[in-house]
């Protein structure tokens, strides 16, 4: 079998395995031709179609969801000036979004229980968690250009691991599930009844409280409707090369989320201003800009009575979900920390 291939892209493969990361290019093409096999008999778990359930035929989705009955939450959203650090990512919130348009209407409701909601986004947040880190390892990606950082973590190795070790890669696994369900998807407060959780902070998810069954019911807001329907080059495109986001929701989420957190939504503004006059090569180049609003981020966190070391730590937290956010948005573009 003879293949063509441009003499460009020839010298590339042979940079590569000048740089030790394939044998030769004999084992480049194999490898590569292996991955895409791969890649064609998995796609079809990243695509969820969305049928009528009469006439068993995809149908434009997009209008379907715009057609929901739109329920007014129980719960209201309590406006935050940041975007907590532990959200370091927004991929995550479009996968739920995604999941839960798909579910509701195949399901050809207008809400579905949260715990249906944990256990499903779960599995297909998981899912697409094993390809992405799969992409990830076999392109070598740098810590600070993974696409899959804010899923859940990816359990391996099970079957070469006994007793101790094992239990404890499994109670890891465990905990990584709970807090992508409870953080990301969100989780109903009983104390302060309040519902916590990314998706319901960023305005996108709508709350009802079923008191007979002690349980949430969960639907999309129609800030959450308009989001899910806008075509994302992972989910929809399984294109892992683009990045996390296509343009519309770069802008979406540039002009709908990202300004209900003001005292962020200043910082932003800041570092693309700075962006204008400089090049940002590291995460911790805006720590000038954040020590502006020193103050204003450690009393958020109800941090200001703090130790010194604690107090940096919590910036340090603070600047790099930052960078991670805007480096997902293509915004920045940034390289680890001195």
């Amino acid at each position: 079998m003879i293949i063509k291939v441009n003499i460009e892209k020839i010298e590339e493969i042979q940079d590569l395995v000048n740089e030790g990361k394939y044998e030769d290019i004999h084992n480049f093409i194999k490898i590569a031709i292996r991955n895409q096999l791969e890649e064609e008999q998995n796609s079809d778990t990243l695509k969820l179609e969305i049928k009528d359930i009469s006439k068993s035929e995809t149908l434009n989705w997009g209008e379907r969801i715009l057609e929901l009955e739109s329920l007014t939450s129980e719960i209201e959203v309590k406006h935050e000036n940041l975007i907590l650090s532990f959200y370091n990512r927004l991929f995550p919130i479009k996968l739920i979004v995604y999941y839960l348009a798909k579910q509701l209407i195949n399901s050809n409701k207008s809400q579905i229980p949260l715990e249906e909601l944990h256990e499903g986004c779960f599995e297909f947040a998981h899912k697409l968690a094993i390809k992405l880190r799969k992409y990830e390892k076999d392109n070598v990606l740098g810590r600070n250009k993974k696409i899959s950082t804010g899923l859940p973590s990816v359990i391996d190795g099970l079957d070469k691991m006994r007793g101790k070790a094992r239990k404890e890669k499994l109670d890891k696994w465990e905990s990584g599930k709970n807090r992508f369900m409870k953080q990301q998807i969100g989780n109903y407060n009983s104390g302060t009844h309040y519902f916590e959780g990314a998706c319901f902070t960023f305005g996108l998810l709508n709350i009802s409280y079923d008191t007979s069954s002690s349980s949430c019911l969960v639907s999309l807001s129609q800030l959450g409707k308009d989001f899910a329907i806008l075509s994302n080059p992972i989910i929809g495109e399984n294109d892992f090369k683009k990045g996390n986001f296509s343009f519309k929701e770069i802008k979406f989420i540039y002009d709908e989320i990202l300004p209900q957190f003001s005292l962020e939504n200043k910082i932003i503004q800041k570092i693309i201003q700075m962006l204008k006059n400089s090049e940002l090569s590291y995460s911790n180049d805006i720590d000038p800009i954040l020590e502006e609003f020193r103050s204003e981020i450690l009393e958020y966190y109800q941090a200001s009575k703090m130790d010194k070391e604690k107090q940096d730590k919590r910036m340090t937290n603070t600047r790099v979900a930052i960078m991670g956010r805007l480096h997902e948005l293509q915004i920045v573009y940034w390289n680890i920390d001195r």
